[in-house]
């Protein structure tokens, strides 16, 4: 069976962007990041599952909203996160300047829906980052009801919930950590950055094509080995860029459709 993997559903996506909101203030989030005191809003995060042979935390700065996907109501922000390696214990640090998690990750604080939006509402959603520590599990998708591998099973990976994620998108058999860049592509999607995981364990990201324009109308084609990068300017002005391997491994531009 070919095995694609689509970053999102871009049907659902381009409704979504149309009618998203976005509120956030205008911090710079990299310095803010680096000048991290007491007076700045935060809470740390810690992953209680290892991910991919890493323990992960997180300190994350919230500095607004993001109202769209129906009921996927983001806190959106600037964070720095810490991978321990399992077993070597060697970190990286990633800093990340669109990190967002969904409202209910913190149910002390935002009790429903409602309590939310009046948070909101009043310009106080960053008031609740107090420096507390919040102990989640790494999850694909926040609905009562509907494990992640019935989701899965129904539709494409919605990688776009998770702000980070594992995967093998270079097709050497070894997962590379990829960073969601939430909003940050195409037409209001989620943008992506590849880091590759050297043998002496240090992260590093690749900024060559394709793997700098990955969104989420990108296709990462495992059974073919090829990368397909959509371009859209519009229903009557889009194209899709092929690429492929050589036999030294290195990615090329095949064809223009």
């Amino acid at each position: 069976m070919k095995k694609i993997l689509f970053f999102t559903t871009a049907a659902l996506l381009i409704v979504a962007a149309s009618c998203g909101q976005l509120k956030k203030n205008n911090r710079s989030a990299t310095e803010s990041i680096e000048q991290t005191s007491d007076a700045t809003p935060f809470v740390r995060i810690k992953y209680n599952q290892p991910i991919n042979g890493y323990n992960v935390e997180a300190i994350f700065m919230p500095e607004g909203v993001a109202f769209d996907f129906g009921d996927f109501l983001k806190i959106i922000g600037s964070a720095k996160l810490t991978f321990t390696h399992q077993d070597t214990h060697k970190k990286n640090e990633i800093t990340s300047a669109h990190f967002a998690l969904p409202w209910q990750h913190f149910p002390d604080v935002f009790e429903n829906e409602e309590k939310f939006r009046a948070m909101v509402d009043e310009g106080e959603i960053e008031s609740f980052a107090k420096g507390q520590t919040y102990n989640l599990d790494y999850k694909f998708f926040e609905t009562p009801g509907i494990t992640d591998e019935e989701w899965i099973t129904s539709h494409p990976l919605y990688y776009g919930e998770l702000p980070f994620f594992f995967a093998d998108v270079n097709f050497d058999g070894k997962n590379e950590l990829i960073l969601t860049k939430y909003r940050e592509g195409q037409r209001g999607s989620n943008s992506y950055i590849v880091y590759s995981i050297n043998p002496d364990g240090a992260f590093d990201e690749v900024i060559e094509l394709p793997f700098d324009r990955l969104d989420d109308f990108s296709t990462i084609d495992s059974e073919n080995k090829q990368i397909i990068i959509q371009n859209s300017n519009g229903a009557n002005d889009s194209f899709e860029e092929v690429y492929k391997q050589d036999q030294s491994g290195k990615f090329y531009l095949a064809k223009t459709q």
